[in-house]
């Protein structure tokens, strides 16, 4: 599977203060390189929305756009669905694979062992999971680095290394 354009960041929740700053919940794999953007896009037809200043707080990012300078701007852009261009996300300093692009890739154990196949990757607020398929069995395999010690993207392999019972979780 291809690099898709656009990934979508989150959507705008709730005014933080009195001059604009919205709360916005940005998936950890992209949090340092969202950090440095310095343009986002909202909702589908992709409005450019430039970005005064970001910054964490409580687990989430206060963002201030230039175009939301007061609460209710902020009120009113509640909801908007934000996105950023891959390519923005690279030159910002994401260097990981997407999780579109691991779609359709072969996981294996550090031993050899295949598991399955990528069917997708799901995102939950604990972190991603993996969900691999094989035949009628399912896995779900955290995306963190203790788990998946290698995606090998040339190879369209990901490598593994499971906790003792994971692969026995929800198929008995």
């Amino acid at each position: 599977m291809s690099t898709p354009e656009w990934v979508e960041l989150g959507t705008i929740g709730r005014p933080h203060g009195l001059r604009g700053e919205v709360t916005l919940l940005v998936p950890a794999r992209y949090q340092d390189a969202f950090a440095e953007l310095d343009t986002v896009y909202w909702n589908k037809a992709k409005s450019v929305a430039a970005i005064e200043s970001v910054r964490f707080h409580k687990g989430h990012f206060l963002v201030q756009f230039r175009k939301v300078t007061d609460r209710n701007a902020a009120e009113s852009a509640r909801g908007t669905v934000v996105f950023a261009k891959i390519e923005d996300l690279r030159e910002a300093g994401f260097g990981a694979t997407f999780p579109d692009e691991l779609i359709g890739f072969t996981v294996v154990t550090e031993e050899g062992e295949t598991i399955g196949v990528v069917e997708d990757v799901l995102d939950y607020p604990a972190g991603e999971l993996v969900q691999v398929r094989d035949g009628s069995r399912e896995h779900l395999i955290p995306h963190v680095p203790e788990i998946v010690i290698a995606v090998e993207a040339d190879a369209k392999r990901m490598i593994v290394r499971p906790t003792p019972g994971l692969l026995d979780l929800n198929n008995d």
